[in-house]
């Protein structure tokens, strides 16, 4: 019995710590009546993680997906919070990607 509480203990601990950690990718197609095809790229909820050294491992992943624009839909830091170095530096590699359109919040 013990083992079971350990092991549920240790991996709440785990899902906190590493819930905002993960990049996680989802394709979606869509047909639209237009001539060019235009690829978005949608962020949303990193609550000032960090990814890297300078946020270098999320960039150059959104670099390997070529978008053609980034959307960034909120809660790119947390409320309140002081500490937006890593968002800052984040934005700052985004916009050499491709053109960022944001919103803040939800």
């Amino acid at each position: 019995m013990i083992y079971i509480i350990v092991a549920a203990i240790i991996s709440a601990v785990a899902f906190i710590v590493f819930q905002n950690k993960a990049i996680r990718t989802t394709y979606y197609k869509l047909t639209v009546p237009i001539d060019k095809q235009l690829r978005i790229l949608h962020l949303s909820d990193l609550h000032l993680a960090v990814f890297g050294k300078n946020q270098s491992i999320l960039i150059k992943k959104v670099q390997s997906k070529h978008p053609d624009i980034i959307v960034f839909t909120g809660d790119l830091i947390k409320k309140n919070s002081k500490k937006t170095k890593s968002a800052l530096i984040l934005m700052k590699g985004l916009v050499k990607c491709a053109p960022v359109y944001m919103c803040f919040g939800n």
